[in-house]
């Protein structure tokens, strides 16, 4: 499940590929994508996916398995953990805005 190391990780990634990939012709880095009709981002949206990134924090929520909706949510043990509710859905997590909500 992802976590905040996870999320710290991608955004060293990106920040990584920015410095050391993006400077090449796009093609030169296709190859480190599985679906070959994905083109890569610009240095400008790897720049914006940072920074939203950086403004985002992990949620975990639970999802009903029929309908995909959102049942609850929370910063999760309860919502995590609680039998009853596992019966009808399953963990996952959102990423949203640091301030929403607060």
């Amino acid at each position: 499940m992802l976590n905040e190391r996870h999320l710290a990780t991608i955004q060293a990634a990106l920040r990584y590929w920015l410095d050391e990939m993006s400077p090449f012709e796009p093609s030169l880095v296709q190859s480190y994508f599985h679906d070959p009709s994905v083109h890569p981002l610009s240095t400008t949206d790897v720049i914006e996916l940072i920074q939203v990134l950086k403004s985002c924090e992990i949620r975990r929520v639970r999802i009903d398995r029929q309908s995909g909706q959102i049942l609850e949510g929370g910063s999760g043990a309860q919502a995590a953990t609680d039998p009853a509710s596992s019966d009808i859905g399953i963990e996952g997590v959102v990423l949203v805005p640091k301030d929403f909500g607060k």
